[in-house]
């Protein structure tokens, strides 16, 4: 979405690491919130939540050693 708007690479880069990782905090409120015993879909939820701060960090350490275009 970030190309297609024509955003800078350093919004584009911003915009990549702050979707995933609101989604996964998103998932894990809903499941509290409206299934409180599925205990089942909490623990894949927050499995994918630690995924994404992990694979974030990651990604983050990647673009630091890549300049912007």
């Amino acid at each position: 979405m970030g190309l297609v708007l024509k955003l800078p690479v350093a919004d584009r880069r911003a915009v990549t690491l702050e979707v995933g990782i609101q989604n996964s905090g998103l998932g894990l409120v809903i499941l509290f919130t409206f299934f409180p015993e599925a205990g089942g879909m909490m623990l894949i939820t927050a499995f994918w939540g630690v995924w994404h701060l992990v694979s974030g960090l990651t990604l983050s350490q990647i673009w630091a050693r890549i300049p912007y275009e």
